[in-house]
């Protein structure tokens, strides 16, 4: 090697040296190790706390009982199921709809299946005459009225007139 060389490998090896004396402090020694390791737990220590921890085999014997996720996919499924859909929802009424509706004060007031009972029926209502049918009664009840009027007129003259003549016969009258 030339000295050139031997300079430059020299160089490097100072450099290198330099930077392991800045590192050197911060690294632990045996005592800071020693002290470090002892409050973990020993081997023994950590077999007697894993002992009364359960085995695979008894947890599987634990797990085998619970739901699976089949049985919580088909459970919520079948609850799902009686649920409306979204298109089902959407053929209900909507708030502004339902608020056009009667309030519970207007129901109040409408009358109930009680009085509604005394009431006639469709077929009873069927049964009673028309407009026009009471129309055409009520022209015929005013055609025979004035029948009856015109009739007892005719009477009223009848007995006028033999008043009239009776009275003229009567002795002493001029």
């Amino acid at each position: 090697m030339t000295p050139n060389e031997i300079q430059t490998v020299v160089k490097k090896l100072d450099h290198r040296t330099t930077r392991l004396e800045q590192i050197l402090p911060t690294l632990a020694t045996r005592t800071d190790l020693a002290e470090a390791i002892a409050p973990l737990a020993t081997r023994a220590e950590l077999a007697a706390a894993i002992e009364p921890l359960a085995t695979k085999a008894e947890l599987a014997a634990a797990i085998a009982p619970l739901v699976t996720k089949a049985d919580l996919a088909e459970a919520i499924a079948s609850s799902i199921a009686p649920l409306a859909t979204k298109t089902e929802l959407a053929t209900l009424a909507t708030r502004a709809e339902i608020a056009t509706l009667a309030t519970k004060a207007e129901i109040a007031t409408l009358a109930t299946k009680a009085e509604i009972a005394t009431l006639a029926t469709k077929a009873e209502i069927a049964t009673l005459a028309t407009k026009a049918e009471l129309t055409a009664g009520l022209d015929e009840v005013r055609r025979h009225t004035s029948v009856l009027i015109e009739d007892v007129r005719d009477d009223i003259r009848l007995l006028a007139e033999h008043l009239a003549t009776v009275l003229d016969q009567r002795p002493g009258h001029p």
